[in-house]
Formats: C-alpha cells, sequence, structure tokens
C-alpha cells in the first residue's frame, strides 16, 4: 500500500486505526450493545476518573524524558505521570506506596507513544 498509494508508513497506521474503530464501532452496533457512559458503567468499587484527572495524566506525560537514565530508562516519569490516577484509586500514603513503586519497574518508549501507554495503564481501573 504504501509503494503503491505513495504513503508514509505514519499515514497508513492512521488509515488502519481509523478501519478498526469503523469496524469495531459497527459490530457494537450490530450485537445491539448500547453505549453507556463511562460513570454509569463503573461500580462503586472501581473509581470514575473526570477530564480532569485525564488532562493531568496526559501533561505529566510531557516530562517523559525529563529524567531519563540508562538503568531504568522513563520509569520514575511514568510513576510522576501515574500519580493522580493512583490517588483517585487508593485513599492512604501507605496504598499509594506500594503502587508507585509497582509502576517503577524498567520502562521504554517513544515520548509520543507514551500517552497511549498511560492511557491502557489507566483504563485498566475502569
Amino acid at each position: 500500500m504504501g509503494s503503491y498509494l505513495n504513503l508514509p508508513i505514519i499515514a497508513i497506521g492512521g488509515l488502519g486505526v481509523a478501519i478498526a474503530l469503523i469496524i469495531t464501532g459497527r459490530t457494537n452496533r450490530e450485537a445491539g450493545e448500547e453505549q453507556v457512559p463511562m460513570a454509569e458503567e463503573a461500580s462503586p468499587q472501581s473509581p470514575v476518573f473526570s477530564r480532569a484527572d485525564i488532562r493531568s495524566l496526559f501533561f505529566r506525560s510531557l516530562t517523559l524524558e525529563a529524567n531519563f537514565n540508562f538503568e531504568t530508562c522513563q520509569n520514575t516519569c511514568f510513576a510522576f505521570s501515574m500519580i493522580p490516577i493512583l490517588r483517585k484509586i487508593y485513599s492512604t500514603k501507605e496504598a499509594i506506596s506500594p503502587a508507585i513503586k509497582r509502576h517503577l519497574p524498567f520502562f521504554n518508549t517513544s515520548p509520543f507513544g507514551s500517552a497511549l501507554i498511560l492511557g491502557i495503564a489507566e483504563a485498566v481501573w475502569i
């Protein structure tokens, strides 16, 4: 596709994502599933993240290259980005501390792809 249409790889990837979103959206409608808003879908045990929490996660992810080291790469900024979400999930410092340690192993990615990974890590809690 790239050689025939003279498209860069990024454009082909974007086209693939668009097709996947169209197919999954059509599949959900055909199955008769209703799209329920996130706040109503969440059970009392699972937290509901506001737009401000998600925005904070994104803006903190922009610091991903701020504390780069060759031993663990970008792990400290990944944990720093997850702090607003972890504060919503855990109420005490004693509970947040092991969660932050759990987010401190080796982490290395492109800064542009980190927002997707952080979004997936946040979505696990929904």
